[in-house]
């Protein structure tokens, strides 16, 4: 008998070619609990991705386009094609129609006694001012693709590399030559952001970075020495993460930059999801925090990448929900205590939670699958498989029979993944059951190129993975 660990991965890391190893994290994140010395129990454990608690629901309405939290009171939204107002409990006031089905960007002014808060996309310029919603007709504005507000004026940002800025607070007033160009390279603009008092400018192959003068007929001014010879492919996915800007390269990468300096904060499996996109103009990211985890949150029609911010810049793990190919959130704010995210499959508006084990009304389905476990060239016998999880998870609910007695499923693979044995289920524990011991026997011997474990739970009936171990011994070749 020769009880060895199983080693579980703390990133997803799917290999190329299904053999060179498929190691995968899917609503499943790595913590690190301490060092060999002071960790709890084990160095690492694996939680189950937060769950999405419904918060409100826009009926007939399909598909969230943005969030925007005004202030403590207030948030403003575009889901489907609808522009709502809601308040701190949800309660919603329809403002009116935003036609189209892109991302839209928000801005908010200083105006008193009512903040005007502008929304823009799809060739469109809204204001909204208390509860009244128009289009802005200035003829000297044309439309915008993005916007943003700094020191009393609102940013409107243009594809031919123009940027306009509004007469102070006033939002729909733009005089005729308040505007700049920005000129360091002939691409246009993708996105424009305000970060601290400077105004990035993102191109297709360049960033831009201007700054506040002190005269008021003449504002801004570009900074020199901050040119950023990196562009962005997804207007949407430029984030502000505490004192750092992040954003989609032209190279595929994912980049944070310190100062004006860049780094590369992606893997080559985030990089290569990314170039294998048809249209990349489509992602968006947004930060969410979460029992103290800082996460980044990429989404596109294909996939949802998740970094886990506090573990530092490696940790990447995916998430899905039942019948996607990613997680079925979108966009998101901060707002009444919490984070609220919006929904592609419907009208539904979620907050983050991450004792909540539902992926808002579907199950949340974690898998974990561990990297190839081989003595090459030689075979594997494994006598026996253990895995540590939350023993006792069940819940005294007769009515859900995944709750009353939770199992986990357990599969093996010799082939890299591409083909799979049957699943078995090993039981949790009922409540109050927490010295149920989660084992499978006499699983046969693998091939040369060794064995893969997953494990698969429903997250409504266990929250996480300590650890596991194997009862296994060399064959030789």
């Amino acid at each position: 008998m020769a009880i060895r660990p199983l080693s579980l991965p703390y990133e997803s890391s799917p290999g190329r070619f299904g053999q060179d190893g498929d190691p995968r994290l899917i609503n499943v994140y790595a913590e690190k609990r301490g060092t060999a010395e002071r960790a709890a129990k084990q160095q690492w454990s694996h939680y189950a991705a937060p769950g999405l608690r419904a918060w409100s629901t826009v009926a007939g309405q399909v598909g969230c386009r943005g969030l925007f939290a005004v202030d403590a009171a207030r948030m403003i939204g575009v889901i489907g094609q609808r522009i709502i107002s809601f308040d701190a409990f949800g309660s919603q006031t329809d403002l009116g129609g935003m036609l189209g089905s892109s991302g839209v960007f928000f801005a908010r002014n200083l105006k008193s006694p009512n903040a005007q808060i502008v929304i823009v996309g799809d060739s469109q310029n809204k204001v909204i001012e208390g509860s009244t919603l128009a289009s802005i007709t200035d003829p000297d504005l044309p439309p915008a693709h993005s916007c943003d507000f700094l020191n009393r004026y609102v940013l409107f940002f243009h594809s031919s590399g123009r940027f306009s800025y509004s007469d102070i607070n006033a939002a729909d007033s733009i005089a005729a030559l308040s505007f700049y160009l920005a000129e360091g390279k002939p691409d246009g603009l993708v996105r424009g952001k305000v970060f601290g008092n400077q105004v990035w400018l993102f191109g297709e192959e360049s960033v831009e970075i201007w700054g506040l003068t002190e005269n008021v007929d003449n504002p801004f001014r570009r900074l020199e020495g901050t040119y950023i010879d990196l562009g962005c492919i997804a207007p949407h996915s430029v984030v502000q993460i505490g004192n750092r800007m992040a954003w989609i390269a032209n190279d595929f990468t994912v980049r944070i930059a310190a100062g004006y300096e860049t780094e590369v904060i992606s893997t080559h499996q985030v990089s290569a999801a990314i170039a294998a996109l048809v249209d990349k103009t489509t992602i968006e990211a947004n930060v969410v925090t979460v029992r103290g985890h800082q996460f980044l949150r990429l989404n596109s029609s294909a996939w949802t990448w998740v970094l886990n911010l506090t573990q530092g810049y490696g940790l990447w793990h995916e998430e899905t929900s039942i019948g996607l190919t990613r997680r079925r959130s979108s966009f998101g704010a901060r707002f009444a205590g919490k984070y609220i995210t919006g929904d592609t499959q419907s009208g539904a508006l979620w907050s983050w939670d991450a004792d909540h084990g539902v992926d808002g009304d579907s199950a949340l389905i974690c898998r974990v699958v561990t990297a190839p476990q081989h003595v090459y060239p030689g075979e594997v016998e494994f006598n026996a498989l253990y895995v540590d999880g939350i023993a006792g998870s069940g819940l005294n609910t007769p009515s859900n029979a995944v709750t009353l007695d939770p199992v986990m499923m357990v599969r093996d693979s010799d082939d890299g993944g591409s083909s799979w044995s049957n699943e078995i289920q090993l039981p949790i524990g009922r409540q109050g059951q927490t010295k149920t011991r989660t084992v499978a026997h006499q699983l046969g011997t693998s091939g040369e190129d060794g064995r893969q474990f997953e494990f698969r739970w429903d997250a409504a009936a266990n929250k996480a993975i300590v650890s596991a171990a194997v009862d296994a011994e060399a064959v030789a070749p």
